[in-house]
């Protein structure tokens, strides 16, 4: 015999649930980072498929399998391919449904990738031509929010130090008025 248990509010409801038992009482809550929806993804569709999309200059469609297929990591591999020059045909190609987990997964990504330039052109893109599907994505937003704005405070600090180098170079290399004329002497 198994006793259900639901706890919290309706978001917790939809998200979790408890199950008691004689021997145990079980947690279940739904995993987020796998979004794996069966009924849009045909046989066709597979990471290797992706992958030799992307290989024959089909970006648009190498990046729609991956959204349908689900996997983060296949996502991370056709995205990181796909050429900057691509980057807006084929985020207008993406189904409003799926921009959120796009938006997470480059967020993600440009939190911990050298590649600044090539992720924050995906991320502008997708605000631009997604900005409805996107406007109830509080949790993505932020994501993408934090790791811009760490950037931004890493480049800062950056032009700061330049600055003042640049500074005290300057300042070194200008001749004060006793020099020049110790130098005409």
């Amino acid at each position: 015999e198994i006793s259900l248990g639901l706890v919290g509010s309706e978001m917790c409801i939809r998200d979790s649930f408890v199950a008691a038992t004689p021997g145990a009482l079980l947690f279940f809550a739904r995993d987020d980072a796998a979004t794996f929806a069966p009924f849009d993804v045909d046989e066709t569709v597979t990471t290797a498929s992706c992958l030799e999309a992307l290989e024959q200059g089909d970006d648009a469609r190498a990046t729609a399998m991956a959204l349908q297929l689900g996997d983060a990591e296949t996502l991370n591999a056709v995205v990181a391919g796909v050429r900057l020059a691509n980057v807006d045909v084929v985020v207008r190609g993406v189904p409003p449904a799926r921009a959120p987990r796009l938006l997470e997964v480059l967020a993600a990504r440009l939190d911990d990738s050298p590649h600044f330039e090539f992720f924050a052109s995906w991320i502008r893109s997708l605000l631009h031509v997604h900005a409805d599907a996107l406007r109830d994505e509080a949790p993505a937003l932020r994501a993408a929010h934090k790791a811009m704005l760490l950037h931004h405070r890493a480049l800062l600090a950056l032009v700061d130090d330049n600055d003042f180098a640049l500074s005290f170079l300057d300042a070194e290399e200008a001749p004060t008025a006793d020099q020049d004329e110790a130098g005409e002497s």
